[in-house]
């Protein structure tokens, strides 16, 4: 009798867990349907609850406030982004690959305005752009591997760290040209891709080698 208890109880654990990521999941989603209809100023978190047909009450169970949620969401959209497949046309250098990189981002950025603004608006809170920051270091790593794809890399002294600041030089651009354009212009994106490889240049060579089953000559 005791067995049978402790399984109906595991099954039913199993089922409000279930239900709780499904209700967070949708409280994220309807966060980011209505941040690419409205300035973030004018969402609250009964208005995400309303917009994800989700008793108020029961929102506040998983965000106190809509600043945590809006933390949640952008770590979530900077995990999309570094697990997002990538077609890119194959680099003649490896500055090409940096820039086809850095214009991927752009992309996502102009067509996602839930992203641009949790990441990139100047209105954002700190804390905020932080949560979806701390993932940067993916996003170092990514470029990193991409790198490592086409080219043979040097020995480096904590390239982690390295990728990961032409990543943070990268989006400071970008934050320029929201603040300016409230977009993503070409001139600053152009930017973003000089800066970043002018960066990179002080620890890669102009030119690398290439990966002998990539070799393009």
């Amino acid at each position: 009798m005791s067995e049978s208890i402790s399984l109906e109880n595991t099954t039913k654990r199993k089922h409000t867990q279930a239900r709780g990521r499904e209700r967070r999941l949708a409280l994220l989603q309807a966060a980011r349907e209505l941040l690419n209809e409205r300035d973030m100023g004018q969402i609250t978190l009964p208005s995400v609850a309303e917009h994800a047909g989700i008793a108020t009450s029961s929102t506040y169970h998983f965000y106190p406030d809509i600043r945590e949620l809006f933390k949640d969401l952008a770590a979530s959209i900077a995990d999309e982004m570094i697990n997002s497949p990538l077609d890119l046309p194959s680099p003649g250098t490896w500055e090409d690959l940096v820039r086809s990189y850095t214009k991927a981002a752009c992309d996502f950025y102009s067509q996602d305005i839930a992203a641009r603004q949790l990441m990139l608006g100047i209105k954002t809170d700190p804390e905020i752009k932080r949560a979806g920051c701390a993932k940067e270091a993916g996003f170092g790593d990514a470029l990193m591997s991409l790198l490592e794809k086409y080219f043979i890399l040097p020995a480096l002294e904590n390239p982690g760290q390295i990728f990961f600041r032409a990543i943070q030089i990268a989006d400071a651009m970008f934050m320029i040209s929201v603040e300016e354009n409230d977009r993503l212009t070409e001139e600053y994106v152009e930017e973003a891709c000089r800066a970043k490889v002018a960066y990179l240049e002080l620890y890669l060579p102009k030119y690398l080698p290439r990966k002998n089953h990539l070799d393009l000559s």
